[in-house]
């Protein structure tokens, strides 16, 4: 990026090592900071002006009681992550914090990206916990930022609005496709397509080999290993996706409580989350009570049956066949009883290829929004340190 050069005269501050020509300040020596006044029950949907809450939802108001720029903080619930920036006419709760009236030294968005990048930071170290509750005044009066001349955040600002435009391009974009996909599968679905293409109507436990659930209990946990203890929230874009939180089992363990899968199984989540799915591909895990495994017959392309499975049509009748209060249970007699319409192999895999075309046009778009959010991540963390400088024009 030409915008940018790199500089080595640096000093060692309070915050780390900055350039020299940079200053640090508390944020209440070069802006103000004060909570709202107003309460939830006072939004009104149809109202005016934005009205900042504890949620990163932007309700409506009829008032406004600040016109001008500022960053809103959440006082409690989810720190550190609910920040929103504006410029213009808007109302508070009494537990956001408004900064604003930024001083001629500071450039408010700049200060924003900061911000959002270090305050969760600043406010760990008024507390032994790894966890924030809630935002008390000091913790952001209190906060030192570094100020680089005025040019200088102005051009940072311009830079990290760059990458915050195309994130939201890119985000719209998978919206969009979002939609596009869900419509298209409702379409493929449904009843009047399907019987148009020749399907016949069928109870899932005739077209399957067999359908089960996981171990009911838990098993023995172990330290790292290649073998893990899935649920139903490891099922991801039909993946099985593992992660710091899934636990680890022993082989042996694995070697007990394994069913017979093969790679025409598809996984269903059934307790809590209904209805993700994955497609077995000789993964080493064993499957929680949350988990359902289906196997397919040769009447049936797994991963025709995988979309159907998550179509609206048989999302609606998981909904109907559901038990329990508090934690919804989704029975293998209503898996085994799902009534479901198939037409020919060659039909099915035709269906599948259409959604997957669909489906990888929209993975392809969520990889470039990962992509452009690291990206992001990287510069911020070098520009707001001064690791990375800036030309300044003229």
């Amino acid at each position: 990026m030409k915008n940018i050069q790199h500089k080595d005269d640096y000093k060692q501050t309070t915050i780390g090592k900055i350039p020299t020509d940079w200053e640090v300040k508390n944020i209440n020596e070069v802006a103000k900071v004060e909570t709202g006044s107003k309460n939830t029950q006072d939004k009104n949907v149809n109202g005016k002006y934005p009205f900042f809450v504890r949620s990163p939802n932007i309700e409506k108001i009829d008032t406004f009681s600040f016109d001008g720029e500022a960053i809103l903080l959440a006082g409690d619930g989810d720190i550190g992550k609910v920040i929103h920036y504006i410029n213009g006419k808007f109302d508070f709760h009494q537990r956001v914090y408004k900064i604003s009236n930024f001083q001629n030294t500071l450039f408010g968005k700049y200060f924003y990206y900061y911000f959002c990048q270090n305050f969760i930071k600043q406010a760990l170290k008024y507390t032994a916990k790894t966890t924030v509750d809630s935002v008390r005044m000091e913790m952001v009066t209190l906060m030192p930022i570094p100020l680089p001349p005025l040019p200088e955040q102005k051009k940072i600002a311009d830079i990290l609005s760059t990458w915050d435009l195309a994130i939201e391009k890119t985000q719209n974009i998978i919206l969009n496709l979002k939609r596009r996909n869900k419509g298209l599968l409702k379409e493929i679905m449904s009843n009047k397509f399907l019987m148009n293409k020749g399907a016949k109507e069928y109870l899932l436990c005739d077209i399957t080999e067999k359908i089960g659930d996981g171990l009911h209990g838990t098993p023995e946990y172990d330290f790292k290993t290649d073998f893990y203890f899935i649920n139903g929230n490891n099922l991801i874009n039909n993946k099985i996706i593992v992660n710091s939180n899934t636990n680890c089992i022993s082989r042996k363990t694995y070697e007990l409580h394994k069913k017979e899968l093969n790679l025409n199984t598809i996984l269903l989540s059934i307790n809590g989350t209904i209805g993700n799915v994955a497609y077995y591909n000789g993964e080493n895990v064993v499957l929680g009570k949350s988990v359902a495994y289906i196997s397919c017959s040769n009447i049936i392309k797994k991963e025709f049956l995988g979309y159907l499975l998550q179509s609206p049509q048989m999302l609606s009748y998981f909904e109907s066949e559901l038990t329990g209060s508090t934690i919804r249970n989704l029975s293998l007699k209503s898996i085994r009883q799902a009534p479901i319409k198939i037409p020919s192999i060659p039909e099915q895999q035709a269906i599948a290829d259409v959604l997957n075309t669909a489906e990888r046009e929209l993975r392809m778009y969520e990889q470039k929004m990962e992509l452009l959010q690291t990206q992001k991540k990287g510069l911020m963390q070098k520009l707001l340190t001064g690791e990375v400088r800036v030309k300044i024009n003229g």
